[in-house]
């Protein structure tokens, strides 16, 4: 082999490349899930205090609540009781779909807004979606999906190699259409070669 022909070099095949079908599954999931999050999340009862109802939802915890709730509720007859069961059935509502989020999306990451004037369906806010989303559409390259860019990578190989030769000989150069000609009639080749067909003018 002539030594200025390059020689193949080494690709590192990636273990995992997202799935853009997926990716887009992911991101809707997403907004819906938040959706559903921030709907029951503005209507948690934060008028409890912040120790029983924190504003950052991966600190909202419903046993928390509970605690709260029968500390409360102690004395108190069922009819006096109900606003309070309304109150915990909200932050299950809320626990629900912020377990599922982060089911889905484990590495959700939130903005907290604590301005006073903030609407509390506009508090919160996730900084890392686009991230999260890849996460979940991340699938692995499969062994057929390796070695058709293995065949792929030969023939852009083979193609560089024909290309260097064409360029120290003053040749122009192919494209694959005109390779796969010569392939089918090798006298056409010979034939334009003869009459200097290669060279460039």
């Amino acid at each position: 082999m002539d030594k200025n022909i390059k020689m193949p070099r080494v690709i590192e095949i990636p273990e995992k490349v997202k799935n853009q079908a997926q990716y887009v599954r992911s991101l809707e999931l997403f907004k819906q899930t938040f959706e559903k999050m921030m709907v029951a999340y503005s209507q948690l009862p934060f008028h409890c205090g912040r120790e029983v109802i924190p504003f950052k939802p991966t600190e909202i915890s419903l046993e928390t609540f509970n605690a709260h709730y029968e500390k409360m509720t102690a004395a108190l007859s069922e009819e006096l009781k109900a606003p309070w069961v309304k109150m915990q059935t909200q932050v299950m509502t809320f626990c629900k779909w912020r377990d599922m989020l982060l089911k889905e999306f484990p590495n959700a990451k939130f903005d907290i807004d604590e301005s006073p004037s903030i609407q509390a369906e506009k508090r919160v806010k996730c900084n890392n979606v686009d991230e999260v989303c890849c996460e979940r559409a991340m699938v692995d390259v499969t062994e057929d999906a390796k070695e058709y860019f293995g065949l792929m990578m030969t023939v852009n190989e083979a193609l560089g190699n024909l290309h260097q030769y064409e360029r120290e000989h003053g040749f122009k150069f192919s494209d694959m259409g005109k390779v796969y000609e010569y392939f089918m009639n090798p006298v056409t080749f010979f034939e334009d070669y003869n009459n200097n067909r290669f060279v460039k003018k």
